[in-house]
């Protein structure tokens, strides 16, 4: 939510990288550090975010120009960021539980060379890492039930 300084300097530089898919937020709204007048500033997409602003307690007097504080509407996800974030997906995935330091920086590395905050890397790993711990979890847990209920089923006799 909170956008790196280094990736956008004032609210003016943020909204026109959202705005060109240069900048990528995975929320609808995020919140930008403007270094000239060294205030925080909450940006959501037209027709949102107006409860959160209401409750950070924004003010008119506060806010830069409308034209500044509304993202476009069609705002996506650069086509790249999506087969990367599947590539990681698959590098994690098919590592066999070896995802070491080395392969996460080149990967870490690679994908902000092709425009990646390295916060979002780090939000996705987190998430497909999650996922993956889950389904290993889900796994292990149909696997003992299915011992119990062999183990049960051969113990028994008919009378």
């Amino acid at each position: 939510l909170l956008m790196e300084p280094d990736v956008a300097s004032s609210v003016e530089e943020a909204v026109d990288g959202l705005n060109r898919n240069t900048i990528f937020c995975p929320e609808r709204m995020c919140v930008v550090f403007n270094r000239e007048g060294a205030e925080y500033f909450v940006l959501a997409q037209r027709g949102d975010g107006q409860e959160e602003a209401a409750r950070l307690g924004d003010s008119p007097a506060r806010r830069p120009p409308e034209a500044c504080m509304t993202l476009a509407a069609d705002a996506t996800v650069p086509q790249v960021w999506l087969a990367l974030r599947q590539l990681l997906a698959l590098v994690i995935g098919a590592s066999g539980g070896i995802f070491d330091a080395r392969t996460r920086a080149m990967l870490m590395e690679l994908f902000s060379r092709l425009g990646v905050p390295p916060r979002l890397f780090t939000v996705w790993e987190s998430e497909i890492g999650g996922a993956l711990l889950e389904a290993l979890n889900a796994s292990q847990a149909i696997d003992k039930q299915r011992k119990e209920q062999q183990a049960g089923a051969g113990g028994r006799t008919a009378k």
